[in-house]
């Protein structure tokens, strides 16, 4: 059975201009969608010869508008995944935002904590750790705002 399907598809073959096999292709145009047809080898160098013949009869009117809808409607399911990813995407680097900045903070935090023990209680320490620490919060509650804007921009 395999062997006559090989025959059967060596003895179809035909020779495009060139002298080489011609190779079958499927149409996705407006008109003649999903219909065979039959090309040169080399149909995307320039020195290919403008070997073509239809393999497929022409397809039925309604044929077409049902092929057209449907092509439509999977190409605008694409754009909905493709929203979906970019979705996706902000949100993991929303993640990546709030974690940094979590990191940030707990840094600050820890150097704080050293300043306020290192210096035996000393009121300047104490000041100078809170101001790094306001600087940094600071610092935090703007890139956070940036980002939510050009995230709903986005969005």
């Amino acid at each position: 059975m395999e062997n006559s399907s090989i025959n059967s598809q060596i003895s179809d073959a035909q020779v495009c201009y060139c002298g080489q096999f011609s190779v079958i292709k499927t149409s996705w145009t407006e008109n003649n969608p999903g219909r065979r047809f039959r090309g040169c080898t080399f149909y995307d160098r320039p020195d290919a010869c403008d070997y073509f013949s239809w393999v497929d009869p022409p397809p039925h009117p309604r044929y077409k508008v049902v092929i057209n809808g449907l092509l439509r409607k999977a190409t605008n399911n694409g754009n909905g995944e493709m929203k979906m990813r970019r979705l996706v995407k902000m949100y993991q680097i929303a993640l990546v935002v709030v974690l940094v900045g979590a990191i940030i903070y707990k840094f600050v935090m820890w150097n704080a904590v050293v300043e306020s023990y290192g210096c035996h209680g000393i009121c300047v320490c104490k000041n100078a750790s809170k101001s790094n620490l306001n600087a940094v919060m600071l610092w935090f509650n703007v890139m956070l705002f940036v980002f939510v804007k050009w995230f709903k921009s986005n969005v």
